[in-house]
């Protein structure tokens, strides 16, 4: 069985690529805001974070606290399956 666990890991790794944009592309339209306005944000092309939501590419980790920063939520709320925390207080 070896030999499947790369396979395994890397299904995992799209799956999670792919709730991760999702994520995100939800909560920039329900606060209203631009791919461009966005990613000027965190410092990508409005490109390639909509290859970020589409799941197709991913981030590097320097970029993850500017993106949950324009988001307006904490970096672990972009990987929590239970959706965004209220952090407006």
């Amino acid at each position: 069985m070896a030999a499947t666990e790369p396979v395994d890991e890397a299904r995992s790794d799209r799956v999670a690529l792919i709730e991760l944009g999702q994520r995100v592309a939800a909560r920039r339209a329900e606060l209203g805001l631009s791919l461009a306005t966005v990613a000027e944000a965190v410092g990508v092309h409005h490109s390639t974070l909509s290859r970020l939501e589409r799941g197709q590419q991913d981030l590097g980790a320097s970029h993850l606290p500017l993106l949950a920063e324009a988001l307006g939520v904490e970096v672990g709320d972009l990987f929590s399956s239970s959706g965004f925390a209220d952090h407006s207080e």
